[in-house]
Order: C-alpha cells, then structure tokens, then sequence
C-alpha cells in the first residue's frame, strides 16, 4: 500500500540536495522497478501536501514513485497564496486579551478566536443600520412590483456575516418565470433601484445559473453591497436548515467565521471571484463537526467553550481539508453525514479535474455546491499554509498574537465600522433612507397621466408634431418626455415618467425612451417616418 509523505518545512534545500545524493548512491537498495523522486523538482515548494497515491516511500522514508510513465502526464505549478499581512493590518480584538501565560497553543488559540468572533460581531448599530437599509430596499421593490415579497437569506439571515458582508435578498413572486423572464424583470427592478437613488449603479448577471442584481447602496446609506434575486426558494429554505446546525453545533459559529476571514482576506472567499463560496464553507465546517475526522474527544465538538477546545478544531479543520481529505473521488454529504463517492453521484466527469471539490447540496442533492470553485487548489493550499503558521508559531509571552498569522482588519474595514457608527449614532443615515424616492401608493390610469418636468427642462412643443408612430426600444431613460403620452405597453413609463422603456408608439419621431431629463439607460430605437 503506497503512504502518504509530508515534506517538513524546516528543512532546507541543501539538506534535501545532500538527502536525494545519498539516496541515489545505494539505489540498490530501492525496490526493483522504481526510482527515486527528486524532491528539488522546480515544479514543487516545500509545502506540506500529499503526494499522489502512486507515490511510495522506502523504509527511511524516501519517496518513490513507479518507473511506468502516466499518459498525458502534466507538472503544474501552483500559485503560492500570499500569507504576508498588508501594511496597515491591524488586530483589535487582541486589546481585549490580557497577558496569560499558556500551557499550550491551542488553548491560546482558543481565547484569540473567541476575542475574534466578539470583536467582528455586530454591534447595535451594525444591526440597525443593516436592517433599515434592507427595509427601504424592500419599499423600493414592493412598490415597483405590488405582489412581490422580500426574504433574507444566507449569512445575513443567520447572522453570520463579516462586518464588510453581502446583504443577500431574495425577490419572491406568484408568477412562474423563465430565465429570461427573471433576467427582464431583473433590469426593471434595476432601473427602478437607481431612480429611487439607494444607489447608483447597478449589474444584473444575466449568464448565471441563477441571474441577480448587484448593487452598492450610497456611502450615505452605508456602502451595503446587495444582490437581490428572484423565488430562490432554495435558497431561503437552506436558513432552517442551517440553523439546526447551529443550535447543535456549538462551535459552529466560532470556526465559520475565522475560515470566511481568512479566505476574505486573501481573495478566495467568494464564488463570484472563483473561490469557496460561504455557503460552501458552511457545508464544509458541518461535514467536519459530524465526520470528526480527527478522532477528538466528542466534549471538544459539543462542550468547546468549557473544553477550550476552538484552537484544536480549527487545527483539525485546516490538517483535514488541506492535507488529509481525498478530493479527486470524495463527495460531502452533510445529509448523510459522511462521504459519498463522485461516481457514486454521478459526478466523476472526464473532462473535470480530479481535483475538483464536490459538496452536496442538502435541499438539492443533484446540485454540487463546490464546483463554482474553480480556484479549490489555492484553497487548499491557503489551508496548508495556514496550519503551517499556526503550528509553527511560538509559545511564549513575547508572542501573543497565533490567530493574527492569517486573520486581520484592514484599515479600510476599521473606518467602515466607524463610518457606520456615526451615520447612525447621529441620524444621518434614517435622513438619508427617507429620502430615498418611493413612488406613491395606487395606479393611475395611462391615459390621465401628465407628467410636469420638474429638472428645469421645458417639454416638447406639440403645435408642429404629426403622428409618426414607430416603434420605441427597450430601455431605461429617466427623464421627462416633450411629445404627448405614448401608447405604451405593458413596460411603459409609469406616472414618474422614469420609464422603464418598453416597447411602444411615440409621437413625432421621438422614442419611448428618449427624452429630457436624466438619462441612465439606452435610448428606444426606431426610425422615423
């Protein structure tokens, strides 16, 4: 049976120059068929990863490997994860930690994750200025679309979010919908978010399996990255289940937070960027806490806080995920509680590598959660580095700071935090909400509608104008239009005259969407008679 060989940091490349040199002089003694691995190969670092299974190891533990070659044999090199912490990082929640000397590094570990998650908590006004920007949001959307009904979901919804966090939204409405439906819809709900002014811009990711508005609110209105999409109730059911997990699994919360600020810091948190989504790092830290992989005592994984045992979980989660687990053939099955094999599920594709990370969705056990994360190997290897720091780094009273080898606040996260504070503490920020423009309650009649510009401009002159009709484009201007109402269809402007385009009839050559006033989208096309 070929063993698994880990190459130890602390030694040098002269030593394993003079190791491989030696090794080579008694090749006799190797077994017949084989030869040695260097281990100086420029496509490898001194890392801490697993050699393939084919690889073999000698009695002295020099590694071998079968002489046969691999067809299609390739060396990638994999790009190192940057572990240096940038100028200006700071870590706060260590003011809180007083000077105790410890008996070992876990259990320094654990009062550093505990001071940690305290610190990134939110505050009262982390938590009121969230949930005002998510109502008016929500007035916003109900008001351009009657019958919808907004939900929270993800870590807003579980209260597990960084403070710099995504607010994730889900728009549900009664009507079944199509993909382009819902990618049309998404673009009127967009022009409406820019004319209500809760933002500026807006992106619908129309080519997504599942297509959402993205939107940054007003620094007025506290910098709140939002993506709203529509009757994901898939979604919104993963809440309830998720926290099960969390009422079960006491230290759930605690290493959820310290792997989603780690793989923040260094770019690898996030789907949209490649990376573990949170939603996968959640599956990720519940199949571990079900699993025990590491064999640890069963109070460590019900009792932490009495066990002080939150710096030996996070050790073991890191050791599992980044050295131990067997991703080329294994699935995550947080619904079974253990592992499930890729052909098993039908997922052991030909044209994906082996290396892909696989995770069942629970709700959906056809759906794999880990392969939007096509970056999985600098994944990895940010969890190899990141228990190579940690075991590495020093007990003593002179150093006082493990968990700051990998986590720590920007200087830009600090004064978001303090921007926050302010904005709420002074009343700014329910100032600036409500003057958000909601558009009045009721509909009004097409016909009787006589919109006045109100930006300075003076309408259209209609002594001369024929009736020309033609054709109006789908878009988003915003501004008040000179010739007489349009006979509009269903995506018409509506009183505001902030119309959402819409294909329909002009007068006097001018398109639906074409007008005075502000213009933040694409004109009507059409061609004048």
């Amino acid at each position: 049976m070929s063993a698994r060989v880990h190459i130890p940091t602390l030694l040098t490349c002269r030593w394993l120059s003079s190791l491989v040199t030696s090794s080579v002089m008694s090749r006799e003694k190797l077994p017949s068929g084989s030869v040695l691995v260097h281990a100086m190969n420029a496509t490898s670092s001194c890392s801490t990863v697993p050699l393939p299974e084919s690889v073999a190891t000698t009695g002295a533990g020099v590694a071998v490997a079968d002489t046969a070659p691999r067809a299609n044999a390739k060396k990638k090199r994999t790009k190192k994860v940057a572990m240096e912490m940038p100028e200006g990082v700071s870590w706060p929640w260590m003011e809180t930690l007083g000077m105790t000397e410890y008996e070992s590094k876990e259990q320094r570990l654990h009062d550093e994750i505990v001071a940690y998650v305290a610190y990134i908590s939110p505050t009262v006004q982390e938590i009121y200025a969230r949930s005002q920007v998510m109502a008016r949001i929500g007035d916003v959307v109900r008001r351009r679309f009657p019958r919808a009904t907004m939900e929270t979901f993800g870590s807003t919804a579980l209260n597990l979010y960084l403070p710099d966090g995504d607010i994730d939204l889900a728009m549900n409405l009664p009507d079944e919908m199509d993909h382009a439906v819902k990618v049309k819809t998404l673009f009127v709900l967009a022009g409406a978010l820019k004319y209500s002014q809760i933002t500026h811009h807006t992106n619908v990711t129309r080519n997504a399996r599942v297509p959402v508005v993205s939107f940054e609110t007003t620094p007025e209105r506290g910098s709140y990255k939002c993506d709203i999409s529509i009757n994901s109730t898939g979604s919104v059911k993963s809440v309830s289940v998720i926290a099960r997990y969390l009422d079960t699994m006491p230290a759930f919360r605690y290493i959820v937070l310290v792997i989603k600020g780690y793989l923040s810091r260094i770019h690898l948190g996030s789907a949209a960027l490649s990376g573990l989504s949170s939603y996968g790092i959640i599956l990720l830290v519940t199949s571990f806490l079900q699993r025990n992989p590491k064999n640890l005592p069963v109070d460590d994984i019900t009792k932490p806080l009495e066990r002080e045992s939150l710096g030996r979980l996070l050790m073991g989660f890191l050791e599992h995920y980044g050295f131990d687990f067997d991703y080329a053939t294994s699935v995550v099955s947080v619904s079974t509680g253990g592992l499930l094999t890729k052909a098993s599920k039908g997922w052991a594709a030909e044209n994906q590598p082996n290396e892909m990370l696989a995770i069942e969705d629970p709700l959906n056990s056809d759906n794999d959660v880990g392969k939007s994360a096509s970056m999985i190997k600098r994944v990895r290897t940010a969890f190899c580095e990141a228990h190579k720091g940690l075991q590495s780094y020093p007990l003593s009273m002179a150093q006082t700071n493990a968990l700051g080898t990998i986590l720590g606040m920007s200087p830009e996260a600090i004064a978001r935090r303090e921007m926050i504070h302010k904005i709420v503490d002074s009343g700014s920020l329910d100032r600036a909400l409500q003057e958000v423009i909601i558009p009045p309650e009721g509909n009004v009649p097409r016909r009787s509608r006589n919109p006045q510009p109100t930006n300075g401009y003076a309408p259209y002159p209609t002594r001369q104008y024929d009736y020309n009709p033609y054709y109006g484009g789908y878009g988003y201007g915003q501004g008040y239009y000179g010739a007489p109402p349009a006979q509009q269809s269903s995506y018409g402007y509506d009183e505001y005259d902030y119309g959402y385009g819409g294909h329909g009839r002009a007068y006097g050559g001018h398109s639906v969407t074409r007008g005075h006033g502000r213009s933040n989208g694409r004109a009507g096309r059409g061609k004048p008679q």
